[in-house]
């Protein structure tokens, strides 16, 4: 800490008094905070990879179907910084707009994902997933924004759409970021938790869907906007975090 010899211990970094005379010390959260660091939300698991999409390039790969559908790092809104990625979705049958990320797959352990999305009335769906592929198998897990419903769902073993009993609410605000988090475990394919702004769902034991897939080992991030087949929407996605060894 500048001004402070480097042999400062922690317990030194405090501040004096706070409004009610007060000592506290500076935690983590409010540490990472002041420090520009996008990971504010849910300060459990260790950090292994984070995108806060203020690069020059969009380093995922783009995917669309339909008629105009775009994928673009954008300066209209964004959580942190000064850029999030804009999801414009199509028209047409498949109307997929999306972003996906490929990475090795980490050792079997408790693995999350947080995600922070803002969108506009009539977005239809945004489904945000993590894929694992150990060669022979794949599981998904998987949480869907479902405007229609105003519901919050996710994927169950079965491959069905299962409410996790959060409502999406009136958020249809193109600069209001809402942050979601999903927490599975791969070693039991479960699972573990789901987070959505303040709200916290203990999802452990609920297995994840897992199907035959010959592939190579790798893990596979995807954001997908979908929507109404009428009109192209724009829908925002700011501050990817991936964690591992998350507490169960």
């Amino acid at each position: 800490m500048k001004g402070w010899p480097d042999y400062t211990r922690v317990t030194g970094l405090v501040e004096n008094y706070d409004e009610f005379g007060q000592n506290y010390p500076v935690g983590i959260g409010d540490g990472a905070a002041r420090l520009g660091s996008i990971r504010t939300y849910d300060m459990r698991g260790r950090v292994w990879w984070m995108d806060d999409f203020e690069a020059a390039v969009l380093k995922w790969n783009t995917a669309a179907g339909g008629v105009g559908g775009s994928q673009s790092l954008d300066t209209q809104y964004a959580r942190n910084g000064n850029q999030s990625v804009r999801l414009t979705t199509a028209t047409g049958v498949a109307r997929r707009s999306e972003i996906w990320r490929a990475f090795p797959r980490p050792r079997k352990a408790t693995i999350g994902l947080e995600v922070s999305i803002a969108a506009a009335a009539n977005f239809g769906e945004i489904i945000i997933q993590v894929t694992m592929f150990d060669g022979t198998d794949q599981t998904n897990t998987m949480l869907q924004i479902n405007e229609a419903a105003q519901r919050i769902n996710y994927f169950d073993s079965a491959g069905a759409w299962v409410d996790t009993g959060f409502a999406w609410g009136a958020y249809d605000e193109d600069g209001l970021f809402q942050t979601f988090k999903i927490v599975q475990d791969y070693e039991m394919n479960e699972y573990v938790r789901v987070l959505y702004n303040y709200q916290e769902l203990d999802m452990a034991g609920i297995p994840c869907r897992t199907v035959g897939f010959v592939s190579p080992s790798m893990m596979v991030v995807r954001i997908n906007a979908r929507g109404d087949n009428m009109n192209n929407i724009d829908c925002y996605v700011d501050d990817v975090i991936l964690t591992i060894m998350e507490p169960k």
